[in-house]
């Protein structure tokens, strides 16, 4: 399963289109699910938390994917194993990234205007 997950991470790292394809083939829920089954095993924790960091990274559709299948549970139990700045910590502050440029935006002139619109 490491090398699944080494090879995955590699194929999908900066490359949109391999993002999306991994993800509509499925790779999300796998990835995830490799993590979940694998509570003890550092080395699957850390090529997956890294795996699914390349997949959701700058790809709101396979973040929507992580969100779905429970990766921000399962990304914060394995984070909170591992020290500050892990693959893990990184992974959840993608799946974060969506929901803070919104607020973000929302807290602009352009943001309140838009909103009572």
């Amino acid at each position: 399963q490491t090398c699944l997950l080494h090879a995955l991470r590699d194929l999908v790292h900066n490359n949109q289109e391999s993002q999306h394809l991994a993800g509509d083939c499925g790779a999300v829920d796998v990835v995830l699910s490799i993590i979940a089954n694998a509570p003890h095993n550092e080395s699957l924790q850390l090529e997956g938390s890294e795996t699914l960091l390349n997949l959701i990274e700058d790809c709101a559709e396979n973040q929507a994917r992580a969100k779905a299948a429970g990766g921000f549970e399962m990304l914060a139990t394995v984070a909170a194993k591992q020290p500050p700045k892990s693959q893990a910590h990184l992974a959840l502050d993608a799946l974060r990234a969506g929901e803070r440029f919104a607020s973000r935006l929302l807290a602009t002139d352009f943001g309140r205007l838009h909103a009572e619109a």
